[in-house]
């Protein structure tokens, strides 16, 4: 009973050290944003990145740790959908995203999430706020090269979208009389035309997917199940009755917080997790800018064990300036059935940034046990936790493309959004700056390529 105690402390403990990661961390990625975006969306250049973000030790044009797996581009396609009725709004995500990293190896993951929150005006149609739960379900599979990785994507989405005609309409039916008649057969077996149809209908809908996940059931590395209870709250710009408001018309900000976990089934891993994530957009006639931040503290359990402390940043912006989308009114419709307008919106490239950043403390190592426990005993101090713990920065030049819809309740959008890694750095165990390693890490995604 006491050593059950004792670990428990123990978790707990180690546990506090997130507060102190989480605040290295964002003040690393604040910084790093500040010098970043401040000096324009396309004029950085790599070494004044490199002084901003190097803390005092290394230097810049260093290499890569060897073994060290590095993110080096990133493929995401999403379908989102959402409804908002009375006080109740909720959303459905489902997609694919593409990683690549520079030893040549590449994942494909899979997702589909859902969230449901009670929404409460806060200020007449321009503020709110929400309390919700969601949840994702989400599966990686591993491949050798991004070639592999993007066929199987492919051919995940060409089985996700059935080719249904006229003729498996027919089939269906057929199927249905069949077993109808079968079932007035004495000499056969009782038939639910029911169930056969919805057989025949999920061999047409899903059976070409549930065909190619098993053909690649061996590449399967990873399957996570998210829960997480969020709460939110969001507030909007509207400067039309204001004599000059029409120059800015629109404009929202929102943030959330949430606390979750997550459990990945091959390994065994649970995550425990808090998060805090702002977004902001506005816009003005022919030009719309958005962007968004988000911290998340992580603990990593295995077997109940305290394995890894983590914690990730990251921020990522876009901007369109001229005439970049058209939209195309389907108000006929929309005013037929509850008087709004609806429509579909088509955006044209958008260029963005992105940046990250990942610090952890590996807990399985004794030496960075007793770290923590000296640090919350006042033994340690702040620059001792961050010397033990690595952590790998990182910025992307980003472009989204794709389109929305709105139709009364029920709004969407179809993203398309790409990311070439344009800066890394790392900071290995022992030191407490930061290595450019950007050359590096291209020359090996080259070779590996």
């Amino acid at each position: 009973m006491r050593a059950a105690q004792e670990r428990g402390a123990a978790a707990l403990e180690y546990l506090g050290t997130l507060l102190l990661v989480a605040g290295v961390v964002t003040a690393l990625i604040t910084t790093m944003s500040l010098g970043f975006f401040g000096q324009g969306l396309q004029d950085v250049t790599t070494e004044a990145i490199c002084r901003v973000v190097n803390l005092g030790g290394g230097g810049c044009g260093a290499q890569a740790p060897s073994g060290d797996q590095i993110v080096v581009s990133f493929d995401n396609t999403e379908l989102d959908a959402g409804f908002d009725a009375f006080v109740v709004e909720g959303s459905v995500q489902v997609g694919s995203e593409v990683t690549v990293y520079n030893d040549g190896t590449a994942t494909v993951t899979l997702y589909v999430s859902a969230d449901v929150a009670a929404q409460l005006d806060a200020g007449g149609d321009t503020a709110d706020i929400s309390v919700g739960v969601g949840g994702e379900i989400a599966y990686t599979y591993t491949f050798d090269s991004e070639e592999e990785a993007l066929a199987f994507e492919a051919a995940v989405h060409d089985a996700a979208v059935p080719d249904v005609g006229v003729g498996d309409v027919l089939g269906a039916a057929d199927g249905a009389l069949g077993c109808a008649l079968d079932t007035l057969n004495p000499f056969n077996g009782v038939c639910n035309p029911i169930t056969a149809t919805a057989d025949y209908v999920y061999d047409v809908a899903v059976g070409d997917l549930v065909d190619v996940l098993n053909d690649n059931a061996d590449a399967n590395t990873g399957q996570e199940y998210t829960l997480e209870v969020v709460g939110g709250a969001g507030v909007g710009l509207n400067l039309d009755g204001i004599p000059g408001g029409e120059l800015v018309p629109t404009g929202e900000f929102s943030g959330e917080a949430a606390l979750g976990g997550t459990y990945d089934t091959v390994s065994g891993d649970l995550t425990l997790y808090g998060r805090i994530e702002i977004e902001a957009a506005a816009g003005v006639p022919g030009a719309n800018a958005e962007g968004a931040a988000e911290v998340r503290l992580e603990g990593v359990f295995n077997n109940g064990e305290l394995i890894e402390i983590r914690v990730v940043g990251a921020a990522s912006g876009a901007a369109e300036v001229g005439d970049l989308s058209a939209f195309f009114s389907v108000n006929g419709v929309a005013d037929a059935v509850a008087g709004e307008s609806a429509g579909i919106d088509i955006d044209t490239d958008k260029p963005g940034l992105a940046a990250t950043a990942v610090a952890s403390l590996d807990m399985t190592d004794p030496s960075n046990q007793q770290l923590a426990q000296d640090f919350l005993t006042g033994q340690a101090g702040i620059t001792d936790l961050l010397e033990a713990s690595t952590a790998v920065v990182q910025t992307f030049d980003t472009n989204t493309n794709g389109g929305s819809f709105d139709a009364v309740v029920v709004d969407g959008s179809l993203t398309n959004t790409t990311g070439e890694m344009t800066n890394t750095y790392v900071k290995p165990p022992g030191q407490t700056g930061l290595l450019d390693v950007t050359d590096s890490v291209n020359e090996q995604a080259a070779g590996n390529g």
